[in-house]
C-alpha cells in the first residue's frame, strides 16, 4: 500500500513540472514573436497579456487530486477459507481525513460510503462481501467536491470446505440430540457423534484438546464415533478432515456443558372428576429448576399401572407452571386410567398416583337362554344349554369359568376301570371354541369355596410286613367346613388319622389316632380357559354341553358352573360372579 501511495506522490511532481515547462515555452515563444514584430517596425500599442499565476493553478490542481486509500488489515492476495459459499471481509485502513471512502466488489459498487476520522482512520465495520474463487475488491476515496481518488485494489481468494457437518447425541440408541448443555445421571457421561465430510477422507475427533479418535468416511462421506466420552463442566468438541491431497479441511466445534443431576424431580399427586366435557386433571405445578416437561399417560386396561414411555402419552406440557389438563377424547361410562410422570433435563422421572375416572366398575350379567331339550339323556346323547353374558361394567374383562360343584347321584367307584359317566364342557358356539373340558367326571365333588355344609372324605390303605406276620390298617378321615369371615371364605380341614397294627400270629393289636386341624382361605375353583377381551357393553354366547358316557339308568348328574369377571392379570372379582344355576340331568341307560 505505501508502494501506491509513492506512485501517486511521483505522478503529482510529473504533472506540475510538465504544467511549468508549459507555461515557460508560451512565455518565451510571446516574447520571441514580441522582437519579431519590433524589428518589422510595428508596435504593439495594446495591454501586454494578464501574467500567469502559478501558485494559484497549482493549488487549484492540488484540491482536485485525491490520495488512494492505504488498507492496513489484509493483503493485496489473500485466500480464505470457509464452509459457507460467502464470506464477510472487515476492511480496515488509512485515507485523507476529509474524505469518505468507496467499495467495489467484482465491479459492483456498495451502495454505502464510509466515514474517515480526524486521525485518518476508516473501518468496513459490516464487512465485504465476497464469493466461492477469486474476488477483485476495489477501495477508493472521496473528497468533498466529490472527486474520486485512484482506486486500491485487493484480490481474495476464498476456499469453500463442503460437506463437513455433524451432530451429538446422548446415545446410539436413544438419538436425543445434545446442544449446549448436557444434564446428565452421570459424571462423565458418553455421546454418540454421527456425520458427513468429504467421501473416503480421514476424519479427526478432538476433544478437550485431546485427539480421541480417527476413522475413514465412508463412499457417501458418512463417519461417527461411539462411546465418546465428556468431561462433567465445560466440554470442547472438534472434527474435521483431511482430503486425499493432504489439506486440512476448516475444524467445526462445538462447545457442551455437561451437568449431573441424578435426583428425581419431585412427585405431584394427580387428582380429577368426570365431567360433561370430558375427565378433568389436576396437579400441583413442579418446581424442579431443571423441570422439561408433564406426560400424562393413560391406559383403559385396570391391570396395567400406566408407564411412560411404553404405553400411551395423551399430553406433552412443557410449561411446569400448567397444573390442569381436561381429557375430552373419551367413552361417556368408560373407565380410563392415569398417571402424571414428570421429566428433568437429565431424563430422571418420576411418576404420580393412578387415578381412575371414573370409578372401574367389574360386573357381568348371565340370561338363561330357551332351551327345548328334555334332561333326560340316553347314553351318547348330548345335552346343550344356552347363555348370553354381557359385561355390565366400564373396563375390559377377562371372564373366568368357575366350577362351584357337580354332584354324581350315586357316586361312581373311583377304582372302576369303566369309562367315564359323564363328560362336561363349556363352549362358545360361534368359534367352536372349548374355555372347559372334562371327559372324566366320575365321582362326587364340591369346591371347597362353596362348602359351607361340610363334607367328610374317607380313605383305607393295608399293608403288611415283609414277613407276612404284621399287618398295618392306615384309615383317613377328613372332614371340611367353609364359612364366610371378613368377606373371605375360610375353610376349616380337621384329619383324623387312625392307624391300627395287628400282630396276627397272636391277634393283638395296637390303636393309634392323630387330629390335624388346619385353615387356609379359599378360592373358587378356577377351570379351562378365561374368555378373554370382552368390552364393555359387550355380550357373548356360551353353552354348557353335558353329554352321557355309560351312565347306567337313573343315575344323575347336577353341574354347576359360575363365571367371574376377571382383569388381564388373572385377579377375579368373586363379589360379582353370575351363576348357571344348577344343571339336573338324569341317564335313561340307553
Amino acid at each position: 500500500m505505501k508502494k501506491n501511495y509513492i506512485i501517486s506522490i511521483i505522478s503529482v511532481f510529473f504533472i506540475i513540472t510538465f504544467l511549468i515547462f508549459s507555461l515557460i515555452s508560451c512565455d518565451i515563444f510571446k516574447t520571441s514573436q514580441d522582437n519579431i514584430n519590433l524589428s518589422s517596425g510595428q508596435s504593439d500599442t495594446s495591454e501586454t497579456t494578464t501574467s500567469f499565476d502559478l501558485t494559484k493553478e497549482l493549488n487549484i490542481l492540488k484540491e482536485k487530486l485525491v490520495n488512494p486509500p492505504i488498507i492496513t488489515s489484509n493483503q493485496p492476495y489473500q485466500e480464505f477459507t470457509s464452509n459457507n459459499e460467502k464470506e464477510l471481509v472487515i476492511l480496515r485502513g488509512k485515507a485523507d481525513s476529509s474524505s469518505r471512502i468507496g467499495v467495489k466488489v467484482n465491479g459492483v459498487s456498495v451502495n454505502k460510503k464510509y466515514d474517515v476520522d480526524s486521525d485518518g482512520n476508516f473501518e468496513i465495520t459490516d464487512g465485504v462481501e465476497i464469493v466461492e474463487g477469486s474476488n477483485t475488491v476495489e477501495v477508493y476515496a472521496v473528497n468533498s467536491n466529490g472527486d474520486k481518488s485512484e482506486p486500491t485494489k485487493l484480490t481474495f481468494l476464498l476456499n469453500v470446505q463442503k460437506n463437513l457437518d455433524y451432530k451429538v447425541y446422548e446415545s446410539i440408541d436413544n438419538l436425543v440430540e445434545v446442544h449446549d448443555s448436557y444434564y446428565s445421571k452421570n459424571f462423565e457421561p458418553s455421546v454418540y457423534i454421527n456425520g458427513t465430510s468429504l467421501p473416503s477422507t480421514d476424519v479427526y475427533l478432538k476433544v478437550n484438546d485431546k485427539i480421541i479418535g480417527q476413522m475413514l468416511a465412508t463412499q457417501t462421506g458418512a463417519f461417527a464415533f461411539e462411546n465418546v466420552k465428556l468431561d462433567n463442566g465445560e466440554n470442547s468438541i472438534s472434527v474435521w478432515y483431511v482430503s486425499g491431497d493432504g489439506q486440512p479441511s476448516v475444524v467445526v466445534s462445538k462447545d457442551i456443558l455437561v451437568v449431573k443431576d441424578v435426583s428425581s424431580p419431585d412427585p405431584s399427586g394427580l387428582n380429577g372428576y368426570v365431567g360433561s366435557d370430558g375427565n378433568h386433571l389436576s396437579w400441583t405445578p413442579n418446581r424442579d429448576l431443571e423441570f422439561v416437561s408433564y406426560k400424562i399417560v393413560r391406559v383403559d386396561d385396570p391391570a396395567k399401572n400406566p408407564q411412560y414411555p411404553t404405553d400411551k402419552v395423551i399430553k406433552t406440557i412443557t410449561d411446569r407452571n400448567v397444573s390442569k389438563f381436561t381429557d375430552s377424547n373419551v367413552i361417556s361410562g368408560k373407565a380410563y386410567f392415569y398417571t402424571l410422570w414428570i421429566l428433568d433435563k437429565a431424563g430422571n422421572l418420576i411418576s404420580s398416583n393412578i387415578l381412575p375416572l371414573p370409578a372401574p366398575k367389574y360386573t357381568l350379567m348371565v340370561n338363561e337362554l330357551l332351551n327345548l331339550q328334555g334332561d333326560v339323556l340316553a347314553r351318547r346323547e348330548w345335552y346343550t344349554q344356552y347363555y348370553e353374558i354381557t359385561n355390565t361394567g366400564n373396563v375390559p374383562i377377562n371372564i373366568q369359568p368357575v366350577l362351584d360343584f357337580f354332584i354324581l347321584d350315586p357316586q361312581s367307584d373311583p377304582e372302576m376301570s369303566l369309562n367315564p359317566l359323564w363328560a362336561v364342557y363349556i363352549w362358545d358356539p360361534n368359534t367352536g371354541t372349548y374355555y372347559y373340558s372334562n371327559e372324566d367326571i366320575r365321582q362326587t365333588h364340591i369346591a371347597d369355596w362353596i362348602n359351607t355344609w361340610g363334607t367328610t372324605d374317607t380313605s383305607e390303605t393295608v399293608t403288611y410286613s415283609i414277613d407276612g406276620l404284621t399287618k398295618t390298617a392306615t384309615t383317613i378321615e377328613v372332614h371340611k367346613v367353609a364359612e364366610e369371615k371378613n368377606g373371605k371364605r375360610i375353610v376349616t380341614v380337621d384329619t383324623t388319622t387312625t392307624i391300627i397294627v395287628t400282630n396276627l400270629s397272636t391277634g393283638e393289636s395296637t390303636t393309634t389316632t392323630t387330629h390335624d386341624v388346619s385353615k387356609s382361605i379359599a378360592e373358587p375353583e378356577k377351570v379351562g380357559t378365561p374368555i378373554a377381551g370382552v368390552q364393555p357393553g359387550e355380550k357373548i354366547k356360551i353353552a354348557i354341553k353335558v353329554t352321557n358316557v355309560a351312565a347306567d339308568n337313573g343315575d344323575k348328574i347336577t353341574v354347576h358352573f359360575h363365571f367371574a369377571p376377571a382383569d388381564s392379570s388373572g385377579y377375579f372379582f368373586t363379589d360379582d360372579m353370575v351363576s348357571t344355576g344348577d344343571i339336573h340331568l338324569t341317564s335313561s341307560g340307553k
